[in-house]
């Protein structure tokens, strides 16, 4: 992956401020709703750096030194003094070390803390494992990895053993959660907009933990649900929070922000709803429903209207978000879905953006057997190109493109 990935996996792994209130004027302005962080008391990386727990240099005990040294969520705090950090804290009126809208997910906010915990950690242990108050001790002992995930999750660890129980707990930063939602005004400060793929993002990782990159397509399908779920209960709340029309950060970025010229994207897709209505952005629901065959979640199409009330939107989304929440799927249920849908796209049946066919592509990606013959290498780079940010979009090529890929890698 080159020059489209940042729109999609960079886009998060980046990411330098995450807001929690609504732009100025856009409605009436709550109080956030606090992250649902673990509340035992958290020591801080320190306590898990020594050589004799997981500051080793061998692959038994080096996860601290893979996370220090390799992993960007160490830097994750550190980023909000860069240029870029500060210059979107000034032009908020904020000092992005000191705001909880930026340490949300770029520290550690509404916790204990103990003497030893240092912020300047970033996104360290505990923000993903839970506060070590309890577990610290008992994780150390012998036995303690024969014990079930209910039994460690009640010492306070949290568990992180299936690819939805990852991708739930990336998703709360990485796209949205309770306290921790993008707005259009943080988006206008520099912001950018924030997309999340889980497979690509965990190939892009220095894997700190038993890697598992046979689960890739798990990755996908369970990242897709994650990020639907999270983005329909970004527009809720976001809903929620003001009388009149929805913060601008529940709607698709590009559908205002692109060149009009026609033949469009944009144009061409016509969504519900009459012209200058907004359309969600909602990559992830509508691939999510295509790989499920679920076309009927309508609200995947969804459009505000300028001065639509916003309780509508709310109460959709909730609908939406609780039809999500049930859905099972395995990667054997998915890849005639994703043929069919891409030879609709392909043969202008269908239409789609940017973000989407790249969610496809990673899909593509993540489903496929075979990746060393010469021609999954040619049909990547030729899709690579095609799906480049700096390039004209064309749908139906890159849809072709995508099932070259799927073919090459069977």
């Amino acid at each position: 992956m080159r020059a489209w990935v940042p729109l999609t996996v960079a886009l998060a792994l980046f990411a330098f401020l995450l807001p929690s209130r609504p732009a100025a004027g856009q409605g009436r302005e709550e109080k956030p709703a606090a992250p649902a962080i673990k509340q035992d008391v958290h020591f801080g990386a320190g306590s898990c750096a020594s050589q004799a727990c997981h500051g080793g240099s061998d692959a038994t005990r080096a996860e601290y030194t893979t996370w220090v040294t390799k992993d960007r969520h160490s830097r994750a705090f550190t980023v909000l003094s860069s240029a870029q950090g500060q210059r979107i804290g000034k032009r908020l009126g904020i000092d992005p070390t000191q705001s909880d809208q930026c340490l949300n997910c770029h520290g550690t906010v509404g916790v204990e803390m103990a003497e030893t915990f240092d912020m300047a950690d970033g996104v360290s242990c505990e923000q993903c494992h839970g506060g070590a108050e309890r577990w610290l001790g008992p994780h150390a002992a012998p036995g303690f990895k024969t014990k079930s995930s209910t039994e460690k999750a009640r010492l306070g660890l949290t568990d992180l053993s299936t690819p939805a129980a990852r991708a739930a707990l990336c998703v709360t930063c990485h796209v949205a959660g309770p306290g921790r939602d993008i707005t259009h005004a943080i988006m206008a400060a520099g912001h950018p907009p924030l997309v999340f793929e889980a497979s690509h993002f965990l190939q892009s990782m220095p894997p700190h933990w038993k890697d598992e990159r046979d689960q890739r397509a798990e990755h996908w399908l369970e990242g897709l649900k994650a990020s639907a779920a999270a983005s329909l209960g970004h527009v809720a709340r976001m809903a929620a929070r003001t009388s009149g029309i929805a913060d601008f950060s529940v709607f698709d970025c590009y559908a205002c922000h692109h060149p009009i010229y026609s033949g469009s994207v944009y144009e061409k897709r016509k969504p519900a709803g009459k012209p200058g209505d907004l359309a969600l952005e909602l990559s992830s629901l509508r691939v999510l429903i295509a790989a499920a065959g679920l076309d009927g979640i309508e609200f995947a199409n969804a459009v505000a209207a300028p001065g639509a009330p916003s309780a509508d939107l709310e109460r959709q989304a909730k609908q939406a978000l609780e039809t999500v929440r049930t859905l099972t799927l395995t990667p054997n249920d998915v890849s005639g879905r994703m043929e069919r849908t891409l030879a609709a796209i392909e043969s202008g049946e269908r239409t789609t953006t940017r973000t989407e066919l790249q969610l496809w592509a990673m899909g593509a990606q993540a489903l496929a057997n075979n990746k060393k013959s010469d021609a999954y290498a040619t049909a990547l780079r030729s899709l690579d190109e095609a799906l480049a940010a700096d390039r004209g979009f064309r749908a139906d090529a890159c849809a072709q493109l995508v099932r070259a890929l799927m073919a090459a890698g069977k």
